[in-house]
């Protein structure tokens, strides 16, 4: 009870063949890797605001040539002047904008990962999704291509015995219809495989037509033994798109409380302390 599914949850079903597609549509999906750059580049802003916490060092060097006159009727001279200074400020967050800043940062790096992990779960479920239907299709069209090799020997034997006289034209007539009507089912199962199959390619980041899709087979994706057991409603809370959608909640309430910050600290004279070495 309250058991978490892993985040490979595709090898429950035991299925190396399986495993070794989603990988591959995993290593070859050009949406994480930029889901997974967006939330490099937002974990940076975080860090970038944490800085704010800590004194800013700043350097400032010049150099100048000057040339004086002579005194005196004398020969002109020519100098350098140099000249190099440090400063280090300090902001005091006493209205609490600084951490705000962080606290809205956080946020928006977990509505990245969230959303992350919600292009992850998309795509390993429509890469497994696509390989189940395969499975399925391939052996519905197995079923009927027996089916139909039935209904050719049984309209055989209907056609001999209607030539010995032991069965009427309506048999004969019942038969071919039947055979037709299951000759009838066979395309659109292949046609439905071929979607699948290219919705497979797609997913594992190929081109349709560009090479085959795996084959797979009903008989060697076991079901899982034992499902974990949780509540709908934690469930539920689990999902991606909903986690995410708090985390932009909070974000959004972080940034609220950045502007009360400014609009209270515009108000006053801003508190900072600067040294200079």
């Amino acid at each position: 009870m309250g058991k978490t599914i892993s985040g490979q949850w595709w090898e429950l079903y035991r299925s190396t063949r399986l495993n070794q597609v989603v990988e591959q549509a995993i290593a070859n999906n050009p949406s994480l890797t930029e889901a997974r750059a967006t939330l490099a580049q937002a974990r940076q802003a975080i860090l970038q605001a944490q800085g704010a916490y800590y004194p800013q060092f700043d350097v400032n060097a010049s150099a100048q040539r000057q040339r004086t006159s002579g005194l005196g009727g004398g020969s002109p001279a020519t100098s350098n002047l140099y000249s190099v200074g440090a400063m280090v400020s300090y902001n005091f967050d006493f209205f609490g904008g600084t951490r705000r800043q962080v606290e809205q940062e956080a946020a928006l790096a977990d509505y990245q990962y969230y959303q992350l992990a919600a292009a992850y779960l998309t795509l390993t479920g429509n890469a497994v999704t696509q390989a189940i239907n395969i499975a399925s299709i391939s052996q519905q069209i197995i079923t009927v291509q027996n089916i139909i090799a039935d209904d050719e020997k049984n309209l055989k034997l209907v056609r001999l015995k209607f030539k010995g006289g032991k069965a009427a034209r309506s048999d004969v007539l019942t038969a071919e219809s039947q055979l037709a009507n299951d000759r009838v089912a066979l395309p659109p199962l292949r046609q439905q495989l071929r979607v699948a199959e290219h919705a497979l390619l797609i997913a594992t980041g190929k081109f349709p037509g560009s090479g085959t899709a795996p084959e797979f087979d009903l008989g060697e994706l076991s079901l899982p033994v034992e499902l974990p057991l949780i509540i709908p409603s934690q469930l539920v809370h689990q999902r991606p798109d909903i986690l995410a959608a708090e985390a932009q909640l909070h974000a959004k309430s972080a940034a609220i409380g950045v502007a009360a910050s400014q609009i209270i600290q515009a108000s006053r004279y801003p508190l900072r302390l600067a040294v200079n070495p």
